[in-house]
């Protein structure tokens, strides 16, 4: 079907473009008019879908481009290299919402992290709903949420917070109880609730199962001082060579994947261990170019 609309004259649009990451159509198109280069929303577009290459293109052609975008892009490293080239945490939508807004919202604790360490507004007020983070979180029953921006600093009051958009105003407009309960606690003491203790490092800290909230799942077991045996799943299979290093906590395994059109392709899992949780990159080795991601398992 493609094919035949592209027979009588189609053209896809450069957000489409960017979306499916066709960087080979785009480069010709940037070649000949680079003009075209000149859409945010595509960049905005090709991060969020973790398409690195086509960023990488786009930012070849206008550097400048990044600074008009502010997305959590698909990996962490792909949001890392915005930042590094100019990308603004604090850039506002059409509601004057920032990224935070939206990350609190979503409970998304790992992209406010990352915008938070890179000097997002933790108290901006959006157009909206005249709210905070925190309110957006208090707002959609982010428990989670609204304890980790406290730790971080996260004002419950502003001095001119309208008296319906407050977070305890949302919490208890929305039914979230335990928000309530904790923002109320919060204010009379001004202290949370103390951090659950690390779990202590086990003398093998690799054999078990590692899952992640997408439904990756490693399955692994130690054989020795350094070799890693198992599964991975979906889209893997038997670990074929697996190493760990019990020094630095790298983590290394090498997989014949089959992807869903039946293929094998090379699976790299490259990471580091911290206590009970693994992070780190994959990359899918295919005949005409790697797919790469990022992932964050932790041990059940």
């Amino acid at each position: 079907m493609i094919d035949l609309l592209y027979s009588y004259g189609a053209a896809m649009s450069m957000d489409l473009l960017s979306h499916h990451g066709d960087i080979k159509t785009a480069a010709a198109i940037f070649a000949a008019n680079p003009a075209l280069v000149d859409n945010a929303g595509a960049l905005a577009n090709a991060a969020g879908n973790g398409n690195e290459a086509f960023v990488r293109l786009m930012l070849h052609y206008n550097p400048d481009l990044v600074k008009r975008i502010s997305v959590g892009a698909k990996t962490r490293a792909l949001t890392e290299f915005l930042f590094q080239h100019g990308m603004d945490p604090n850039r506002r939508n059409w509601l004057g919402e920032t990224p935070l807004h939206q990350f609190a919202r979503e409970g998304k604790l790992d992209r406010a992290t990352i915008f938070l360490d890179h000097g997002a507004d933790i108290n901006a007020r959006d157009e909206d709903i005249c709210s905070t983070p925190l309110g957006s979180a208090a707002k959609f029953g982010k428990k989670a949420m609204v304890e980790f921006l406290l730790r971080r600093g996260a004002k419950p009051n502003l001095p001119d917070d309208p008296t319906w958009a407050t977070p305890l105003a949302w919490a208890t407009r929305r039914g979230h109880q335990e928000i309530v309960e904790l923002l109320n606690e919060y204010e009379k003491t001004g202290s949370l609730p103390p951090l659950p203790p690390e779990p202590e490092q086990s003398a093998d800290p690799i054999t078990g199962t590692w899952k992640d909230e997408r439904g990756i799942v490693f399955e692994l077991k130690l054989e020795g001082d350094r070799e890693v045996s198992g599964m991975v799943s979906p889209n893997g299979g038997a670990i074929k060579k697996g190493t760990f290093d019990s020094k630095t906590g790298e983590l290394k395994l090498e997989i014949d994947a089959r992807r869903q059109d039946g293929k094998i392709y090379d699976l790299v899992i490259e990471g580091k261990v911290d206590k009970r949780i693994a992070t780190g990159t994959f990359t899918f080795r295919p005949v005409e170019e790697d797919i790469t991601g990022d992932f964050k398992v932790v041990k059940q």
